[in-house]
């Protein structure tokens, strides 16, 4: 809050444009319960799903900002994590065992490394609606949980965002088809 609520954020963006980096603020923010874009932020334990980039580049980028490796306690950081229906699985396995004291907050980096490899007989936005609704479907299912999934966009220049988003190499077309899965929608951009 309030940035990210409850329920599926999709933040997506051109490539290198700070969504990871964004992300990892977040991450600390919400652990210590510090702030975030200068709002406060509620304390929560963290998933957080690094598929794109290994340990090592992850460590050298969280020592760039001056963290204390003691402030990552609540937070679970994974670099390999299965697919689609098991890593939702994987992911209801972690909420059920951690403590209730908290909300949770999943973040995971990207939805062309979470959802299943296209296929040749299905349509790419298909998958991706089926990869965001299991992770809605997750949210119904545990109260307070949100889950932040990072999505590249087109690396062209558009004025609208959500055409941009629409314009993805991954395909997804935001309102009206993923209002219903996900809760919010943003995007990142550089100047």
């Amino acid at each position: 809050e309030p940035f990210i609520g409850e329920g599926v954020t999709l933040l997506a963006g051109p490539p290198k444009t700070g969504k990871t980096t964004l992300v990892r603020q977040l991450m600390h923010a919400v652990n210590c319960g510090a702030d975030f874009l200068g709002e406060p932020c509620q304390q929560a334990d963290v998933l957080f799903l690094s598929l794109e980039e290994g340990a090592r580049l992850m460590k050298k980028k969280l020592r760039a900002m001056s963290i204390d490796p003691d402030e990552f306690r609540g937070v679970r950081m994974e670099f390999e994590w299965p697919q689609a229906g098991e890593g939702v699985a994987r992911i209801r396995d972690w909420l059920k065992a951690r403590k209730l004291s908290r909300p949770a907050l999943v973040l995971i980096d990207s939805l062309a490394r979470f959802r299943l490899p296209p296929s040749a007989k299905a349509n790419a936005f298909s998958e991706d609606y089926a990869a965001v609704q299991r992770l809605a479907d997750l949210c119904k299912e545990f109260q307070g949980l949100s889950v932040v999934v990072l999505h590249h966009t087109t690396k062209a220049i558009h004025d609208d965002p959500v055409a941009m988003m629409a314009l993805s190499k991954v395909t997804v077309s935001v309102p009206p088809s993923f209002s219903s899965t996900a809760s919010v929608l943003a995007s990142v951009n550089r100047p």
